[in-house]
């Protein structure tokens, strides 16, 4: 519908026409999992019954009008949607003109059909009939009430139902858009994280074998458009590849198969839930975002908190650990021992606290070796 260039290179993204840093390969996947996609979900659905209401209110052109009407200004809100989206901010204004101006043309073609005639009257005088449709160059739809007045009935029906399958073309596109990016919520993201928790291999293979009666599915696996790729020489001497999107879905299939391929996809935060792209090794556990409910803390800080805690709820050996390093911690502040001391002590303690968690001491010696009178003399 609107497409859009980018600039690949060693899993670095640079949009066309934005001067700004390049974005690492799976970056803006992880953006669209993480987004709130319900005024879409809402969205669809309202534009879907404004387009319904077309198919059964064509014998009244005055319920027609307004229901045409209405299908115009959710086209707009989604356009006006797209225009905010970090894939489009290369894009020129007039791209997005044109496609807001597709109902227009269609319009346009039909123009007598609309005014209740069956073939175009030239030379006519002004009776006081409806006139025709003013030529509208602005972004905005308007369309004239008389023309729409309750009292002017369609008079053919074949013509009425073929402009009718120019207007469902042209909400089918803007249906299919909102679905890539709805796909992205219901598909990829259970799918992410089947493929994070579970079998890798079985995860793979009910993505691909996904089998749904409407093609308009959001969770059908469908790349959503069409890509074209080309490889250029770049200033800096370097071989980059350029490539045209159709559309946001044809870019984010190919950033989740590309990722597939290279190991390299988001994965859910078992803190917070949000999804984040891996550094230093893919089975990371926790982002780097900061922790909900938390002031200073990171999800990965306050995930190594609570899997050291959930280790020693589930290990006798450290929870005896645990109390013996707290009470010798507690004698620094008291006085009774020094820090030099804690640290020699705590060296020993741990290598105590392995020996058990290998089999090699019992829990029994553990503890009497952690809380002998010795580790407790004052001084």
């Amino acid at each position: 519908m609107v497409p859009f260039k980018v600039r690949e290179r060693d899993q670095q993204i640079w949009l066309s026409g934005v001067d700004a840093p390049p974005f690492e390969r799976g970056e803006m996947l992880t953006y669209y999992l993480n987004m709130d996609m319900s005024k879409l979900e809402k969205l669809r659905m309202e534009l879907g019954r404004a387009s319904f209401e077309l198919l059964i209110n064509y014998q009244n052109i005055g319920n027609y009008g307004k229901h045409l009407e209405k299908a115009f200004r959710k086209q707009q809100q989604l356009l006006s949607f797209l225009k905010k989206q970090p894939l489009y901010a290369g894009v020129p204004e007039r791209d997005f003109t044109h496609a807001a101006g597709e109902l227009h043309d269609i319009m346009d073609r039909n123009e007598m059909l609309l005014r209740g005639y069956d073939e175009p009257i030239e030379d006519e005088e002004d009776d006081g009939s409806p006139q025709p449709l003013e030529e509208d160059s602005s972004p905005h739809f308007e369309m004239s009430e008389a023309i729409f007045e309750p009292q002017y009935q369609f008079k053919n029906h074949d013509r009425i139902y073929a402009f009718n399958d120019e207007i469902r073309a042209n909400r089918d596109k803007f249906e299919t858009l909102i679905d890539e990016f709805l796909r992205v919520k219901k598909l990829y993201q259970p799918f992410l994280k089947e493929y994070q928790s579970g079998d890798k291999q079985a995860a793979l293979k009910r993505l691909f074998q996904r089998d749904w009666i409407l093609d308009s599915s959001p969770l059908q696996l469908n790349y959503g458009g069409q890509m074209t790729a080309i490889y250029a020489l770049g200033e800096d001497g370097k071989i980059y590849r350029e490539t045209e999107y159709s559309s946001p879905g044809a870019f984010l299939y190919t950033e989740l198969m590309t990722g597939l391929l290279e190991n390299r996809v988001p994965r859910c935060c078992a803190n917070c839930g949000r999804f984040f792209m891996p550094r230093g090794g893919y089975e990371v556990e926790y982002c780097d975002n900061p922790a909900p409910g938390e002031t200073d803390k990171t999800c990965k800080e306050v995930g190594a908190r609570n899997t050291f805690a959930r280790r020693v709820k589930d290990s006798p050996a450290l929870q005896i650990f645990q109390r013996a390093y707290k009470t010798h911690h507690a004698r620094i502040r008291n006085g009774h021992m020094t820090k030099e001391d804690f640290a020699l002590w705590s060296a020993k303690a741990m290598d105590l606290r392995d020996a058990c968690l290998e089999g090699k001491i019992t829990l029994e010696e553990l503890e009497t070796e952690l809380t002998k009178d010795l580790m407790y003399k004052k001084g």
